[in-house]
């Protein structure tokens, strides 16, 4: 078992809108600094309308295969590696716990095999149902183990983006 507990806020839409306007200063700085190719999406709880979540930001970053490597060190110029999320060959997580509110960046090759974050919010934000079904997983699991909570999450994940043929 971890010693990381998963702590849902109180208040999702105070979360969000805390995190819409966070991503919105951080993308326009992030355009500075990565490929021109980079695509960056707000994604996680934050960005899907009435979804619990912990009230941080997590923003995916979908490059080009050509261009993976120079955003892989513009993002490590800036933010710290996430250790706790394997660094794979077309996928790189850093976080910043300093930010408010806390960052997560995914970064993805754009049509890789980790390139999900986006249809897996569009999913979401196309159909209550499958957000209300998230929302009873996070429920389950608030105040408990984080490791069980992302196992469960990612059966979730695997659930929805088979649905949309991903």
């Amino acid at each position: 078992m971890s010693e990381e507990i998963l702590t849902l806020v109180p208040d999702a839409d105070i979360a969000r809108q805390r995190a819409d306007a966070a991503f919105e200063a951080i993308s326009a700085h992030l355009r500075t600094v990565l490929p021109v190719t980079c695509e960056i999406h707000h994604v996680g709880a934050t960005s899907v309308p009435g979804c619990l979540g912990k009230g941080d930001l997590d923003i995916n970053v979908r490059a080009p295969r050509a261009d993976f490597k120079e955003a892989v060190a513009a993002l490590a110029a800036l933010y710290p590696r996430n250790d706790g999320n394997a660094s794979l060959e077309d996928m790189a997580s850093f976080e910043d716990g300093t930010c408010d509110p806390p960052l997560g960046v995914q970064l993805t090759i754009a049509g890789g095999k980790w390139d999900v974050f986006t249809a897996f919010r569009d999913a979401l934000c196309a159909d209550g149902a499958l957000v209300g079904e998230y929302n009873a997983i996070k429920r389950r699991f608030d105040g408990r183990d984080m490791e069980a909570y992302r196992a469960a999450k990612a059966d979730f994940a695997d659930y929805v983006l088979a649905r949309t043929g991903r």
